[in-house]
């Protein structure tokens, strides 16, 4: 309706309804990102190799379904989240490896806990604070109990599109990154030393 696209961070849902509906979100020119193939913290954070196996199936997940190469990751949860048994940071330098990045947010609806926020109190959550940040990644679900999140987003896109300066854009690899756990990294600078002639 309003010629916009998003980023949708998905699940393994192996039902016929919901791949096609992924590859009808894809098709249409969104971005899709895995959000792990099970969404069972238990299984996705209790060891690496844990993690590894939920990365690799969900990434199988949507090369079979739509038949792209999937380079962007939300964890679920979070980069900070507080269920995880192993330490984050080693599985976002696991996802470096493999040449994908993650995305956490910077504005969040708040309808991801159980109590139901009313449409206006996610449209505020949505868009008050976007000029605060040269980039926004708001945090949104789409799950079917989300009914408020549905009514609220015509408001959301049509408060956004009338701000000056601002576009609403889907991830890409032009995206500056939103890291709520940041991993440090060695760095190693070579000095070279220019000798001047002097007489």
């Amino acid at each position: 309706q309003y010629q916009v696209k998003a980023t949708f961070f998905v699940l393994g849902k192996e039902d016929e309804t919901s791949k096609e509906r992924l590859r009808m979100i894809y098709e249409r020119g969104h971005t899709i990102g895995m959000h792990s193939y099970s969404h069972v913290y238990s299984e996705i954070y209790g060891s690496l190799e844990g993690f590894k196996a939920d990365f690799w199936k969900a990434k199988q997940y949507l090369l079979d379904t739509i038949g792209a190469d999937c380079r962007f990751y939300r964890f679920p949860g979070g980069s900070s989240n507080t269920a995880t048994v192993i330490d984050i940071r080693e599985c976002i330098e696991f996802l470096e490896e493999q040449g994908v990045e993650y995305y956490d947010w910077n504005i969040i609806s708040g309808d991801g806990s159980s109590r139901k926020l009313p449409k206006e109190e996610i449209v505020k959550n949505c868009t008050e604070s976007i000029q605060n940040y040269g980039t926004s990644i708001i945090l949104l679900h789409d799950a079917s109990s989300k009914k408020e999140t549905v009514e609220a987003l015509p408001e959301i896109i049509e408060t956004i599109l009338a701000m000056e300066d601002t576009v609403i854009l889907p991830l890409s690899e032009d995206t500056k990154p939103v890291h709520h756990v940041v991993v440090e990294k060695e760095i190693n600078v070579e000095a070279s030393e220019s000798q001047e002639e002097t007489d």
